[in-house]
């Protein structure tokens, strides 16, 4: 049985972006939002740079965060472990 695809179009930084792919729409639209605030607090933050410089800053921000949490859901399993 073949995943549903859906077709979904985003804006991130001032740009649409068509979207395919199996997740829903709104998850997508979810994602989007996140990246595009993202983009504006760097911008925020410093304003004189260019457009590829803020993308590359949120880049390494959104993924920053995602190894800290990461790391975080690794020793919380840790800590399950030892208790069980």
């Amino acid at each position: 049985m073949e995943k549903k695809r859906y077709r979904v179009t985003v804006t991130i930084g001032g740009e649409s972006y068509p979207i395919r792919g199996d997740s829903e729409p709104e998850r997508v639209q979810k994602i989007a939002g996140l990246v595009d605030e993202r983009l504006r607090q760097v911008e925020r933050s410093y304003p004189s740079l260019s457009p590829n410089r803020i993308a590359t800053l949120a880049g390494l921000n959104l993924m920053d965060d995602y190894l800290r949490l990461q790391e975080d859901y690794q020793q919380l399993m840790t800590m399950v472990k030892q208790v069980k």
